[in-house]
């Protein structure tokens, strides 16, 4: 089983830990349901909704499902970031 780049990596802007930055889907949905699963409320809702697209996207191989899953992903760790 290859790894599915994810793109241009995305930063998590975590201070420890293996994922300091994404470059695969694997790595990212390794990271979204470590962070679903710590999660409560709507934080729980926003992880869940990128990892869950994430999941699509490497199912399907679809270009549109990747660019969806990023731009979830990107949301999550953004709103994590604020929160």
């Amino acid at each position: 089983m290859g790894v599915t780049t994810i793109g241009t990596t995305i930063p998590t802007f975590e201070t420890g830990g293996l994922h300091k930055q994404l470059d695969s889907i694997e790595a990212a949905l390794d990271y979204t349901l470590i962070k679903r699963e710590n999660c409560d409320g709507p934080l729980y809702e926003l992880w869940d909704a990128a990892y869950s697209a994430l999941a699509d996207a490497a199912r399907s191989h679809d270009p549109a499902d990747l660019t969806d899953a990023r731009t979830r992903l990107i949301e999550a760790i953004g709103v994590a970031r604020r929160a």
